[in-house]
């Protein structure tokens, strides 16, 4: 589980696109819903998707980002009927706290105010980008893969604490630039085991991770000392 949701949240569309297991995931349909919406764009839209403007840019991005732009623009006159709509509604509540003597007169505004709920509902589902759920499922993947990452270093350090006495970090102070400025370096950390039984069957010594030195970084290396 754990493996797919690093696929989906760190390359969601060539995860889609090569993994079998993803033709029944939720995220699938709505990017599909996306892409179809986009493919049946204006001209300008469908070139602008054929010639990236930034080829760095993952194309599900640069998709979203186009259909948002299509999607605003399209939806401005529903947007304004929107609008309207809920000043409509608003004057109508003036006109009910002041008082309405007619009972015929509250009637049809009654009736006008469930037009209205009904329009603004109906527009409101055609206001709402397919890209809104896209970035809501995106979102949840990242979390839900944040959640596993700190669950697992929960669990390492839980393991550590079981059978580590103390950790030792090991610097060698050096003089760089022109100026001989000191600079502490770490070189190793050292890991030493509880006085236990359990603890000397994982550690039976202690063991150190060195610093690799190479001309561009230092790389841990694992090693036991002797």
């Amino acid at each position: 589980m754990k493996g797919r949701i690093d696929q989906l949240a760190s390359d969601p569309l060539k995860t889609l696109q090569q993994e079998s297991w993803t033709k029944n995931c939720e995220l699938t349909r709505a990017m599909e819903a996306v892409f179809a919406a986009t493919a049946d764009g204006p001209p300008e839209v469908v070139a602008e998707l054929s010639r990236p403007a930034d080829p760095d840019v993952p194309i599900l991005d640069q998709v979203v980002a186009v259909y948002n732009r299509m999607h605003a623009g399209q939806t401005g006159p529903l947007r304004a009927e929107y609008e309207e709509a809920e000043r409509e509604l608003r004057r109508i509540g003036d006109l009910l706290i002041e008082g309405v003597p007619s009972q015929t007169v509250r009637k049809q505004l009654d009736a006008r105010m469930s037009e209205l709920e009904d329009k603004k509902q109906e527009i409101g589902a055609r206001l709402t980008p397919l890209t809104l759920r896209v970035d809501s499922l995106r979102e949840q993947l990242a979390a839900v893969r944040r959640t596993l990452e700190q669950s697992e270093k929960a669990a390492v350090a839980k393991v550590l604490d079981q059978f580590v006495e103390k950790v030792i970090p090991r610097f060698e102070v050096l003089e760089v630039g022109p100026s001989k400025s000191r600079r502490a370096i770490l070189r190793s950390v050292e890991f030493i085991a509880k006085q236990t039984e359990a603890a000397r069957n994982v550690l039976p010594r202690a063991m150190e991770l060195c610093a690799a030195h190479t001309d561009r970084s230092h790389v841990a290396s694992p090693r036991r000392r002797c």
